[in-house]
């Protein structure tokens, strides 16, 4: 899955604005948590408001399993293929004692289908989709040259519920930032600058 601002901001007059913030990442200036997604970010932008998310998948869609040839295998090929990629059958082992009753067809048709949830699902959400997206596009754009001019570099911060925090940091001032921006035509520019 990719995700990229840049996209939702080619063709606007307007730049998004971005900042610098204490941990020396690159976070957009004005941001809001999304509702309509499971987990989301809404940047704000003066000519509309671009909101980017994700909802919480099933397992069958990220096991890539979601499709007319696996649904035609015969059920001991479906469990081959669940074996062959987490090393387990969680719809049958997932406790101290396995229940044989739980090898079916539709046990493994009814745990496909469930959403993921909880740490689970936390796992699954790319790093980059926070309010330091902005960040990201730029690693992801920019050619290496001026990623080390700029000392771009991705980061942990840090998050007490997560476990982590993907920034990504960079080195030089607000104008250097924007400078470059400009110099590579990208829809951001630095706030106060």
């Amino acid at each position: 899955m990719t995700l990229s601002l840049i996209d939702s901001l080619r063709g606007r007059k307007e730049p998004l604005l971005i900042d610098i913030d204490e941990y020396g990442c690159i976070v957009a200036a004005e941001y809001e948590f999304s509702s309509m997604y499971s987990v989301g970010v809404v940047f704000c932008h003066p000519e509309g408001d671009i909101d980017i998310g994700v909802d919480a998948p099933t397992r069958a869609e990220v096991l890539h399993v979601e499709n007319p040839e696996f649904t035609a295998l015969p059920y001991s090929a479906k469990k081959a293929t669940i074996m062959e990629k987490l090393g387990y059958c969680p719809w049958i082992d997932d406790s101290d004692e396995p229940d044989e009753r739980c090898d079916s067809e539709d046990c493994l048709a009814r745990w496909l289908a469930e959403n993921l949830e909880g740490d689970e699902f936390i796992s699954w959400v790319p790093r980059e989709l926070s309010e330091h997206l902005p960040g990201f596009d730029l690693l992801s754009t920019l050619d290496q040259a001026t990623q080390k001019r700029l000392g771009l570099r991705e980061v942990d911060i840090g998050g007490p519920a997560s476990g982590g925090c993907w920034a990504v940091r960079t080195e030089a001032s607000g104008e250097k930032l924007n400078a470059a921006l400009v110099a590579a035509d990208l829809p951001f520019r630095v706030i106060g600058v």
